[in-house]
């Protein structure tokens, strides 16, 4: 049986500890990457979400129609007139965005089925 000097013992211990360390620095760059691939995908449904909303046609025929009823308010009076416009828009949208939306069918009022 051999005995390990000093020196031989102290350079085993720091061999096992980068191990571990490296072995640790492993495990957690894997968790930040399934974190961060979730945090993707995420992201990439949401894109996905909005691309079918802003292809339906509603959405289009309502959008051209802010622009137009934007422009007309602008080139008339400036500013101030657009800021009510846009008010006016906001609230226009937050009454009929979940009539919009495709699985809230069941919570339509009877007469927008």
């Amino acid at each position: 049986m051999t005995r390990l000097t000093h020196r031989e013992q102290s350079r085993e211990r720091r061999k096992q500890d980068l191990l571990l360390a490296s072995a640790m620095a492993r495990e957690q760059a894997a968790a930040a990457l399934a974190n961060l691939q979730g945090r993707a995908d995420h992201f990439g449904t949401q894109v996905d979400q909005l691309r079918a909303l802003f292809g339906r046609p509603s959405v289009r025929l309502a959008g051209g129609l802010a622009a137009l009823l934007m422009s007309r308010a602008v080139g008339r009076s400036g500013p101030a007139r657009l800021v009510r416009w846009a008010l006016w828009a906001w609230r226009a949208w937050r009454t009929v965005a979940p009539l919009l939306q495709p699985d809230a069918a069941a919570k339509r009022p009877a007469g927008f089925r």
